[in-house]
């Protein structure tokens, strides 16, 4: 889609003003096809309340000197380029940042997300794993439409905030969506953004409650499968990997993902077939409901007088905890080290953190084969900075 001024003397126009989180955000432009288009792809948000938001965003598109499409932000050029999906892109990316800096005290992840009657489904995990085209699919199929882009939980981490940007599709998936792609055939760009109305589906419209977590990879002849994760811990550790906060929250984020690991379980979903993989996404959403919480307690921090005979006690900023299930994970914010910790590594924990003289003994005085586990485990405690010589 080509936008046009109309001419220097056209009047600027102005989309509705929606809430992005925190920001007011209002595109204006003098082609009133550029203004339609916004309001299409952004049909997901509410709209802005007057004196609610703490920050506002203006964007505006209008032809250059040169007859290509120039976008600002706050008066600051952003893209210049002939077509306005190459604008599209480009506006929601800077969107995705600023969202992200305007909470500082929220926990986001790379994630995609779509539910059903309040309870979603979080599908995080890299680029290129077919989060998308797997969400554009359950979206044209019936499912209320949370992300593509960014999980933002609330401050307890148990609910959702729903943030309906347009769907991004690659050129390679246009197919498989009827009406998706159209014209846009460009060499210099491979991906269009999409809204819900092109797909047939809607927003949600309220927070939504985290119930389950798929780990999605779409890879050419893959079985099509739902794999559990062996354990909490390695839920948490898939969940850190794609979470954009722990380096500014440290320990906070992770206090927020333990939880989440606790309440939802979690599948890898390995998928070719979009059909197929859909209904193993509907599958875990009603196997979710029937799930246990697997409980969870944090491990205590270091003490004033902890360390054991073998000269070794918890960095001061350390914080782990323990699952139900017998696995853990520790974290150090100032190296950002992440580790999990089996049966053994939580005892050596609780040891480091509060020795009694019982267990400075059976860390001091251990079997042979323990005696080697402890020392592992001691070392690898060591390189990511969760203990330090006493």
């Amino acid at each position: 889609m080509t936008g046009s001024d109309g001419g220097g003397s056209a009047p600027m126009l102005h989309s509705r003003p929606i809430a992005v989180g925190p920001l007011r955000v209002t595109v204006g432009a003098t082609d009133p096809g550029i203004i339609a288009r916004w309001d299409d792809l952004y049909a997901g948000f509410p709209d802005a309340e007057p004196g609610s938001s703490t920050e506002e965003l203006r964007v505006s598109i209008s032809h250059g000197a040169t007859g290509m499409l120039v976008s600002m932000l706050d008066g600051i050029p952003l893209l210049e380029h002939p077509d306005l999906a190459a604008h599209e892109l480009e506006i929601t990316r800077v969107l995705n940042h600023r969202k992200l800096d305007s909470e500082p005290d929220r926990v986001h992840l790379h994630a995609a997300g779509v539910a059903r009657d309040g309870r979603a489904v979080v599908m995080a995990g890299r680029s290129g794993d077919g989060k998308s085209t797997l969400t554009a699919r359950l979206v044209r199929s019936g499912w209320e439409y949370v992300t593509d882009e960014q999980i933002t939980f609330d401050r307890e981490g148990s609910l959702i905030e729903p943030y309906p940007r347009p769907l991004t599709l690659r050129q390679g998936v246009w197919h498989l969506f009827e009406g998706i792609g159209g014209e846009r055939q460009r060499d210099d760009y491979h991906r269009v953004e999409t809204s819900l109305r092109e797909l047939g589906g809607r927003a949600a419209g309220a927070a939504v409650l985290p119930c389950v977590v798929l780990a999605p990879q779409y890879r050419r002849s893959a079985t099509n499968s739902l794999i559990p994760f062996a354990n909490r811990a390695d839920v948490v550790d898939f969940l850190v990997s794609c979470c954009h906060d722990t380096e500014r929250l440290g320990a906070a984020a992770c206090a927020v993902l333990v939880g989440i690991a606790s309440r939802c379980p979690a599948w890898h979903l390995h998928f070719d077939d979009l059909e197929v993989a859909s209904t193993l996404v509907a599958s875990a959403w009603e196997q979710a409901a029937a799930r246990p919480v697997v409980g969870y307690r944090r491990l205590p921090g270091r003490s004033d007088h902890a360390g054991t005979g073998r000269g070794w006690c918890l960095a001061a900023d350390s914080a782990a905890w323990a699952f139900n299930d017998g696995s853990g994970v520790a974290y150090q914010p100032t190296t950002r080290r992440f580790a999990r910790l089996d049966a053994l590594g939580i005892a050596l924990w609780e040891i480091l953190a509060e020795p009694t003289p019982a267990s400075v003994l059976l860390a001091d005085s251990p079997d042979e084969a323990t005696g080697v586990a402890v020392e592992t485990w001691l070392e690898m405690l060591a390189g990511s900075g969760l203990t330090v010589r006493s």
